[in-house]
């Protein structure tokens, strides 16, 4: 089987961005003002909302502008579909293909933790399992396995999605005796290997919602946020997360559209017929008269001639060989 390369370019990248916080540190807002301004103005957003409806409270009546800021509201125009359990993986990538297939712009879930920690998800996987191979501790990480099964699948199909996708995601402040004697440290309630997989995340306090916390830490001591160093300007510590941070994330994630967009194009459908009917008319000439003439035509055309059309094409320059040799050997 051929493997084809091209140049790499950062042209309509995904994203996995993941909002961590505790209750009432904006995680909702501060997707909604992301997923805007990657979106653009007018860009449609997708939402699937897993927790009652709630999403609905900053959303905007259709036929009114949205409100960003103005008078203390912030109102935006989105489209939901309200998730109720179970929160199986497999649904998962299910609504988010349905919304890249849709052309929404960004898509938000919120909150991602219950694909992990609700009804159907891996915790609960994980409980059904370890009761059906007998509650013996040396089954647990047979029915870690089983569990966590669709959970890697849906992380593999997510990321074939070229649609910028915003988790929100549940933290818990761990208590001290439990993260080594250190003070204000942070849990996701998520899988803890999905810091591989996001873009950037960051993890946000209810005392400072919708701020950046660069200060924030793990149980480990480990930074509870990561940010590319790419993209760290349009974050800056201490400063509320806006619109103006997705348009930032937006124009990065396009940064070579230009450059791809000005590379030539490959010939037209009008010119692959004009060189295939060429092609047909060369065959007549005979097998020694297209083969001396193909290779002086464009690589580029060449290319677009299938397997079918040079067999068709060889079989004309046969038909013509015969017919001059049996011109020749008339009396």
């Amino acid at each position: 089987m051929p493997y084809s390369f091209r140049p790499a370019a950062l042209s309509g990248v995904g994203v996995w961005a993941a909002i961590q916080g505790g209750s009432r540190c904006g995680k909702t807002l501060t997707a909604l003002r992301l997923a805007r301004g990657i979106a653009g103005p007018t860009g449609k957003i997708a939402a699937a909302d897993t927790e009652g409806r709630r999403m609905s409270a900053f959303a905007q009546r259709p036929e009114l502008p949205e409100q960003h800021g103005e008078d203390g509201k912030w109102r935006y125009h989105f489209d939901v579909y309200d998730m109720r359990s179970p929160y199986d993986p497999d649904r998962f990538c299910d609504i988010v293909a349905a919304a890249e297939a849709a052309g929404y712009a960004a898509m938000i879930i919120d909150s991602f933790s219950l694909e992990w920690s609700g009804i159907g998800g891996v915790l609960h996987r994980y409980d059904v399992e370890f009761a059906r191979l007998g509650g013996d501790q040396k089954n647990s990480n047979t029915a870690w396995r089983v569990a966590k099964k669709p959970h890697r699948a849906m992380r593999d199909r997510l990321l074939q999605s070229a649609m910028p996708i915003i988790f929100c995601i549940r933290a818990n402040e761990v208590a001290e005796h439990l993260a080594g004697g250190r003070k204000g440290t942070w849990k996701s309630e998520q899988d803890a290997r999905f810091i591989y997989e996001w873009t950037f995340s960051l993890t946000m306090h209810s005392e400072t919602p919708g701020i950046v916390r660069y200060d924030l830490k793990t149980p480990t001591g480990a930074d509870a946020w990561k940010m590319p160093p790419d993209l760290r300007g349009l974050f800056p510590d201490g400063k509320i997360i806006t619109e103006a941070a997705g348009e930032g994330v937006q124009a990065w994630r396009n940064s070579h559209a230009t450059a791809v967009a000005s590379e030539p194009e490959g010939p037209s459908d009008e010119q692959i017929s004009v060189f295939l009917a060429d092609c047909a008319l060369q065959a007549q000439n005979g097998t020694a008269h297209y083969k001396a003439w193909w290779p002086s035509q464009d690589p580029s055309l060449r290319r677009r001639v299938t397997k079918d059309d040079r067999a068709r094409f060889g079989d004309a320059a046969r038909e013509a060989d015969a017919r001059v040799a049996e011109e020749a050997g008339a009396p």
